[in-house]
């Protein structure tokens, strides 16, 4: 509450907190001076009170990283990630954090730049339908916004061009495109993005979609202030 107090004070209306992952090899873990524990109970609860307080004060909260990097030792700023965790060790475990945020109706979702081989060899998370709208979306039911990691980061510069994940990321229906350093990926980034919305009308359809949901979470939130 307090966080969410002196956020609001200092005219910031979203946190891109809290961290969700579970550590559950701490010594081993990239996410072990972040994550609220080693085991996802602790995690979902923690982190659900986190949200919950800073959404009743005002302050969208936002869970990362989806589905959870806990498991990697590498760190995806300066390098390429990948998990072997199968899908049914995700949904006992590391989703169970997530799916607590859900049920407090978190305001967004942050995908990190992770890939799982066992769902998606090619892309990570954060630019991969097959996790970002068909295990989020569609397997889990999350109807709200979502959000890439830094795009800057090594582990996404490695997987793929700006223009590139912009295409990955329209299909994947993933609504926020974090690239948080002044840089020609920002303009470029722009300009595929109407060029994809101009040249397909499947494209343009998820453009209108993700906006409708952008739109649908200022409102909620600006009727608050």
């Amino acid at each position: 509450s307090v966080t969410a107090l002196e956020l609001r004070q200092v005219g910031f209306n979203m946190n891109i907190a809290p961290v969700m992952d579970v550590a559950f090899r701490p010594n081993h873990s990239i996410m072990r001076d972040r994550a609220f524990g080693a085991r996802p109970s602790i995690c979902a609860e923690l982190g659900g009170t986190v949200i919950k307080r800073m959404q009743q004060n005002g302050v969208m909260a936002v869970a990362k990283h989806f589905p959870g990097i806990g498991r990697t030792r590498l760190d995806s700023h300066v390098a390429k990630p990948v998990s072997n965790v199968t899908a049914n060790t995700l949904e006992r475990s590391d989703l169970v954090p997530f799916q607590a945020a859900m049920r407090q109706g978190v305001a967004g979702i942050m995908l990190g730049h992770v890939i799982y081989s066992n769902i998606d060899p090619d892309w990570p998370a954060s630019l991969s339908p097959a996790i970002a709208s068909g295990l989020l979306r569609r397997q889990l039911g999350y109807p709200g916004v979502t959000l890439t990691d830094d795009l800057d980061m090594a582990a996404a510069k490695e997987n793929a061009s700006i223009k590139v994940a912009m295409r990955q990321i329209v299909a994947a229906e993933v609504d926020f495109i974090l690239i948080c350093h002044r840089s020609p990926d920002q303009e470029s980034a722009f300009e595929e993005l109407v060029r994809l919305a101009d040249r397909r009308i499947s494209d343009r359809d998820r453009c209108r979609v993700s906006v409708s949901r952008i739109l649908a979470l200022k409102k909620q939130y600006l009727s608050q202030g």
